[in-house]
């Protein structure tokens, strides 16, 4: 049934491609206002600061570990973990941030983080 909220014809952003009704329109926006709110930050979905994280995972990288590996300890995807790595992440949710400082444990020695050798 066409227009009716939670109808089978309409997307789960409820938008059905292609239609122009205004249920579809409005949740099409409201799908849309919540995406940009979840990806920048709001004080309804809270990041934390990826340095740190991204100096530790450098370091084991730099070391010779491998993302796989570090994918594995830390729980995340092996694409986070390569951004991680690459430096390509500037903030990270809080989920993400606990499981990425599981890859603390796998430093030798923590002076190895920013490059220096012990």
């Amino acid at each position: 049934m066409k227009g009716v909220p939670g109808s089978l014809t309409h997307g789960h952003s409820g938008y059905a491609h292609g239609c122009h009704c205004q249920v579809c329109i409005e949740g099409h926006r409201a799908y849309g206002r919540e995406s940009y709110s979840r990806r920048s930050g709001s004080p309804g979905h809270p990041t934390v600061d990826a340095a740190p994280f991204v100096e530790v995972f450098g370091a084991l990288y730099r070391m010779g570990e491998s993302i796989r590996r570090m994918a594995e300890v830390t729980g995340l995807e092996r694409s986070t973990v390569l951004a991680l790595c690459m430096g390509e992440r500037r903030r990270l949710r809080p989920h993400t941030a606990e499981r990425a400082a599981l890859a603390v444990q796998m430093l030798p020695d923590v002076s190895l983080i920013g490059g220096e050798t012990p």
